[in-house]
């Protein structure tokens, strides 16, 4: 069997969060999805875990990416405790692999807590890495 897409290419976009918000604008993944995705935060980030979001549809309905462990309770998949004031490079732990699956994403930003949306005090400019 030959292989017939390069395993080790990245592609890098930009997703804004525009200020007083707290979903980014939309991402098309591409046509063979992702295996790794990871995020490079502004300074200025407002703290808040960030989450991915999901949809068939570029102007879709956007469903937050969840799993859940052996007893059934559900999880968001984030990436945890972002730091604020200084620029940070963070990867989202093995399971966004599930979102390589829709053809759009989102970034959410969201509350540590209770993960309800966690607005950003002004406009976020988040460079995306896939790895596919």
């Amino acid at each position: 069997m030959e292989l017939t897409q390069n395993t080790t290419s990245s592609v890098r976009r930009v997703a804004t969060i525009a200020a007083g918000a707290s979903d980014s604008s939309a991402i098309q993944v591409g046509p063979h999805g992702f295996r790794g995705l990871a995020v490079l935060f502004p300074a200025q980030w407002t703290a808040a875990d960030l989450a991915v979001k999901v949809s068939t549809a570029e102007d879709g309905t956007y469903t937050l990416l969840e799993t859940q462990d052996a007893d059934g309770n559900a999880d968001v998949v984030r990436i945890k405790d972002i730091a604020t004031g200084a620029a940070s490079y963070r990867i989202f732990p093995a399971e966004v692999w599930a979102a390589g699956a829709m053809p759009y994403i989102k970034l959410a930003s969201i509350d540590t807590v209770d993960q309800t949306a966690e607005a950003q005090g002004a406009a976020r400019s988040l460079t995306v890495v896939f790895l596919s």
